[in-house]
């Protein structure tokens, strides 16, 4: 990974992350995470994504690790961080709407 984009330096936006072939390393991306964003912030991650073994765990960076661990998580997973992971108060999309004029 190129200097000016180590995980910290991404971090340090505190924007969502979406994190691809990390999931391995789920303990040190928590770690490296949680000055920036906080051990409360909401985490997930997405194993086999639309298949029929899809594994969706949700939980904080203080517990998203251990999640992991407990099932046995080890690829093909993407990791996602941030706090809009448990927003509520804002609309649905427009182009679902059923008030949008079609």
């Amino acid at each position: 990974m190129p200097a000016a984009e180590d995980l910290a330096t991404l971090a340090a936006s505190r924007a969502v992350l979406v994190l691809h072939l990390a999931v391995h390393r789920a303990e040190d991306v928590a770690a490296t995470l949680t000055p920036f964003y906080g051990a409360d912030c909401p985490a997930a991650v997405v194993a086999y994504a639309s298949r029929d073994d899809e594994v969706v765990l949700r939980g904080t960076l203080s517990t998203i690790a251990a999640q992991v661990t407990a099932a046995a998580v080890k690829r093909t997973a993407v990791i996602v961080v941030g706090r809009t992971l448990t927003a509520t108060e804002f609309p649905d999309s427009h182009l679902y709407s059923a008030a949008r004029t079609r």
